[in-house]
C-alpha cells in the first residue's frame, strides 16, 4: 500500500473512532439526564400551610400531608387542587431546566417542555 495513502486510512479511523466515543458520551450524558428528569419531586406547602403536596414530573402526586388543625373556612377542595396543581408545575418547571442542562434552551423538546408549562394553569 502506499504510505500515504495508508497515513490517511489511520487518520479517517482516528477520527472515525472519536465520533464513535463521543457520540457514547453523548448518549451516556443523556440517558443521565433522563433519569435525573424522571426522579424530580417537588413538594408544595399550601399558603397558609394546611397541605403539603409532593408531586413528580410526569404528575403523579406522590404524597398528600395536612396540618393537625385546618382552619373551618377552608375550603379542602379548592386548596388541595390549588397545591396539587402547583407541585405538579414545580416539578415539570424543575424537569425543563434539566433537560435544557442537557439537551439546550433552544431543543425543541425543551421548547414543547416550556410551552406546556405555561398551558399547565389552563388544564
Amino acid at each position: 500500500m502506499i504510505p500515504d495513502a495508508e497515513a490517511r486510512i489511520e487518520a479517517a479511523l482516528a477520527r472515525l473512532d472519536a465520533q464513535v466515543e463521543g457520540a457514547r458520551l453523548a448518549r451516556a450524558a443523556l440517558d443521565e439526564g433522563i433519569e435525573d428528569m424522571r426522579s424530580v419531586r417537588a413538594s408544595v406547602r399550601s399558603a397558609r400551610g394546611e397541605c403539603e403536596v409532593t408531586a413528580s414530573a410526569d404528575g403523579s402526586i406522590l404524597g398528600i400531608t395536612f396540618a393537625r388543625e385546618i382552619g373551618l373556612r377552608t375550603s379542602l377542595e379548592l386548596l388541595l387542587i390549588r397545591t396539587i396543581a402547583q407541585a405538579q408545575n414545580k416539578a415539570r418547571a424543575e424537569a425543563a431546566s434539566k433537560a435544557a442542562s442537557v439537551l439546550g434552551e433552544s431543543s425543541p423538546f425543551v421548547v414543547q417542555l416550556r410551552r406546556n408549562l405555561g398551558n399547565a394553569g389552563a388544564r
